[in-house]
């Protein structure tokens, strides 16, 4: 009596309806946190690009400070700080004259020694910073950051939207079964 309860047709629908529910369960758990997860890293590489605007815009400031204005101002330290953002920086005077884009050399300085390629990716919106001297605007940094960033925030995105599985193992091979395969076990 109890093996017909177990193959009967209503314990085989009821199982059936159990597991489909679970596994809808799991994948919408599984969307919304990836979703979640995505917005939080969008958020952090936001984050990450205003503090190396920020810094960038500093070391700026300073160089201008102890130079005493633009043309002999050393800016390899703001280059270094947007390189290692990955960002292009070119600084602008109060008048809104180019005074240097040091970027393009210490990026092909750290693609030949970290293999970081930034020279050739496409890049996204200008991101102006007015670089201020004791209150005084004296110019701008402006910075463009890859659209594909390299950053762990995008790697992070990246290995969170990637299945687990390789492309061509899905869909899974399951086995065959029916249920007068049970039946006869």
């Amino acid at each position: 009596m109890t093996a017909d309860r177990r193959s009967s047709p209503l314990a085989l629908r009821l199982a059936a309806a159990f597991v489909v529910v679970a596994v809808a369960a799991v994948s919408v758990f599984a969307a919304l946190i990836v979703v979640s997860t995505d917005a939080q890293t969008r958020r952090l590489l936001e984050r990450e690009h205003a503090h190396a605007g920020e810094a960038v815009a500093a070391a700026a400031g300073a160089a201008y400070a102890t130079a005493g204005g633009w043309t002999a101002a050393d800016l390899d330290v703001a280059a270094a700080i947007a390189a290692r953002a990955e960002a292009r920086v070119v600084v602008i005077d109060a008048d809104g004259q180019v005074v240097a884009a040091p970027t393009d050399q210490l990026a092909e300085m750290m693609s030949a020694m970290h293999g970081v390629t930034t020279l050739d990716q496409p890049r996204g919106w200008p991101v102006p910073i007015t670089v201020d001297i004791e209150g005084r605007p004296v110019g701008a940094v402006t910075l463009t950051f890859p659209l594909t960033h390299d950053a762990p925030a995008d790697q992070l995105r990246t290995a969170l939207w990637r299945p687990p599985w390789p492309a061509r193992s899905w869909p899974p091979s399951l086995p065959s079964w029916s249920p007068s395969s049970w039946r006869d076990a």
